[in-house]
């Protein structure tokens, strides 16, 4: 399989013109996208239907996203709301909640799905933090005696002072926290994400299997693996199933074949129809957190999953 990577900067516009290119100029059988898709890019599900191949999104995207071509390999927006409600409700700490939101679009489409999860359970209104400076974080540190948690969105970075200094409150940083940020909260216990429990069980040493291999090979090149390299690694090896099984000349083909696929992926097992494009297993789902030295699952066991 030959593949081509596009650095589409996160722009929008740019996301668009380079799948319209893929499709009509280069001739994609596929086209994988690693970037957020919100509801603000109206234009890409309309896009997606003219450019007649199979686009997998490996990143969380609303449930209204909808297309017979779009195939979402990553919990949504809404489910990703859900689920943090329900380890908060579980764990008596869903009221006085916080949003600390930056200025992006990807976060508020967060922000926006937390709050409505919380007004369809009844919940108190949330408090929203709009966080657009990097030194504003200090600032915040008189939530600290009034929050039973905060729901870090978007790139969490500035936010590690603050916690380091809360004793108590939970954080719930984004599924879409960039790996490379979760370094800065190692020594803040309280502070989890959401991931694949299948990604951290095959860092176990002697573990065998594709798994496994998968986390060796890509240790030794980037580092511990996360769910979102799992899940872009996945989605070329759904594409590579595919086409060997239907052939990859026709993508209307390709698409009919991934409605009809159920495969066990690295992040998770991912099954598709022509009625359901939303693949991920939620079960595989859990919270994350460093133990001290490691990334350990940490979701309670008397967390329902709630289905989508």
């Amino acid at each position: 399989m030959r593949t081509r990577t596009v650095d589409v900067a996160g722009s929008d516009a740019k996301l668009l013109i380079e799948l319209r290119r893929a499709a009509q100029e280069q001739h994609a059988d596929a086209v994988i996208v690693g970037t957020p898709i919100t509801p603000q890019l109206a234009a890409f599900a309309p896009a997606a239907d003219l450019a007649k191949v199979p686009v997998l999104l490996t990143l969380p995207a609303s449930e209204a996203l909808a297309s017979r071509w779009i195939f979402a390999l990553a919990p949504s927006i809404e489910q990703l709301a859900r689920y943090a409600l329900d380890d908060a409700t579980a764990r008596g700490i869903a009221q006085a909640n916080v949003q600390l939101v930056p200025e992006t679009a990807a976060a508020q489409t967060e922000s926006v799905a937390l709050s409505a999860e919380a007004a369809r359970r009844k919940l108190a209104a949330m408090t929203i933090v709009r966080v657009e400076r990097p030194d504003q974080a200090a600032s915040l540190s008189g939530l600290l005696a009034t929050t039973s948690a905060f729901h870090v969105l978007g790139a969490p970075r500035d936010i590690a002072a603050l916690s380091r200094s809360a004793s108590a409150s939970p954080f719930y940083l984004s599924y879409l926290t960039d790996p490379a940020d979760l370094g800065a909260f190692r020594d803040v216990p309280t502070a989890q994400w959401p991931g694949s429990r299948r990604v951290v069980a095959a860092t176990t040493p002697g573990r065998p299997g594709p798994s496994a291999q998968f986390v060796q090979s890509f240790g030794e090149r980037h580092g511990p693996p996360s769910a979102h390299a799992a899940t872009a690694y996945d989605a070329i090896a759904l594409l590579e199933l595919a086409a060997l099984t239907e052939g990859a000349d026709d993508p209307g083909r390709l698409r009919d074949r991934l409605e009809r696929t159920t495969f066990a992926g690295i992040a998770t097992t991912y099954a598709f129809s022509a009625g359901g494009h939303a693949g991920s297993a939620l079960d595989d789902l859990a919270y994350l957190r460093w133990n001290g030295s490691a990334v350990v699952a940490v979701r309670p066991a008397a967390v329902p999953v709630t289905p989508r």
